[in-house]
């Protein structure tokens, strides 16, 4: 449809008028298909078509629609490293609109760079974490009360004690963790920033009531310190933790970046020992619980007393077959 969008617009510049059987049978479409595209063209990008009855063809009042006119095989890289980031998006409000964006300037460029293109994503794939399944209605009424900052009332299900309440909430930011998408928001309840899952929203209502967002918020400066959408207590100080890990587990703990605050320094045996400073333990818990035998909680000692317990949970657990 956008190469139909761009031949149009070329056809459109020429000071002679386009009758339309010449479009037609250039496009081998419709008339009704054409009349949608002169729409999109109006709407999209504010432009005017007029329709000259002496002559019976159509063409634009002036200019025309402004696009990009260049495009490389570079170009066709970075259009590619854009797809698996546009998947996170899927089943928002926005995905549509990113996927459509994408496909406008594809649509621009050369024929060798398209083709390599459509080469890039069959040859070539990232896979992205899966997300849960949006609601694009709800998502979309979330999107629009974060950007005017309106209040919401939300029903809201936690996970922990697997209960539902209905809140009021400000929201100043939807941020994408692994796993799914978040609104960081300021709850009526609880007088502070909380973190909210979207897909745990069962209900969203636009109140029309406005708020103001604080100048100084800054969702980077406010999660500095976790590991995941877990906003700390406005008085929390972050903690010491320090994990070892096994000579094994080294090669691969080595190559990721865990968390902005990490520190890593061999250990005796040919092991790592991993530095970090955190306000929250629920992720930190969960990577040293992956790692079992071969990750170890060194400070503090209450965490590593927890850590303790669950893994003597878990072996008793195993103990007995089911």
């Amino acid at each position: 449809m956008f190469d139909r969008l761009v031949g149009l617009d070329e056809l459109l510049r020429s000071r002679r008028p386009v009758p339309m059987n010449s479009l037609t049978s250039r496009f081998e479409c419709t008339a009704a298909t054409i009349r949608r595209d002169f729409t999109r063209l109006q709407e999209r990008y504010n432009v005017e078509i007029d329709y000259d009855a002496e002559i019976g063809g159509y063409r634009y009042r002036e200019g025309g629609i402004d696009l990009p006119q260049h495009f490389t095989i570079d170009d066709a890289h970075a259009l590619f490293v854009a797809i698996p980031i546009l998947e996170k998006y899927a089943g928002t409000s926005l995905g549509s609109n990113f996927r459509d964006a994408l496909d406008q300037l594809a649509g621009h460029l050369p024929p060798n760079a398209r083709k390599r293109l459509e080469r890039i994503t069959t040859r070539v794939r990232a896979k992205s974490l899966d997300i849960a399944a949006q609601d694009p209605d709800k998502f979309a009424q979330l999107l629009e009360a974060t950007l005017e900052d309106e209040t919401v009332e939300i029903t809201y299900k936690t996970t922990v004690h697997s209960t539902t309440s209905s809140r009021a909430i400000d929201p100043y930011c939807l941020m994408e963790f692994p796993g799914g998408w978040y609104v960081l928001a300021h709850c009526h309840v609880r007088k502070r920033v909380l973190a909210f899952k979207t897909d745990r929203m069962w209900s969203i209502t636009r109140t029309g009531k406005s708020f103001e967002r604080p100048d100084d918020f800054d969702p980077d400066r406010l999660l500095a310190h976790s590991m995941g959408p877990f906003v700390p207590e406005a008085d929390a100080e972050p903690t010491k933790v320090v994990i070892w890990f096994d000579e094994l587990a080294r090669r691969w703990v080595r190559e990721i970046g865990w968390h902005s605050s990490q520190k890593i320094t061999n250990a005796p045996g040919g092991g790592i020992r991993m530095t970090l400073h955190l306000t929250n333990f629920v992720e930190v818990t969960r990577l040293v619980l992956s790692w079992g035998e071969r990750a170890e909680i060194l400070e503090p000692e209450h965490l590593r007393a927890q850590v303790a317990k669950q893994l003597k949970e878990a072996a008793a657990r195993y103990a007995t077959k089911r």
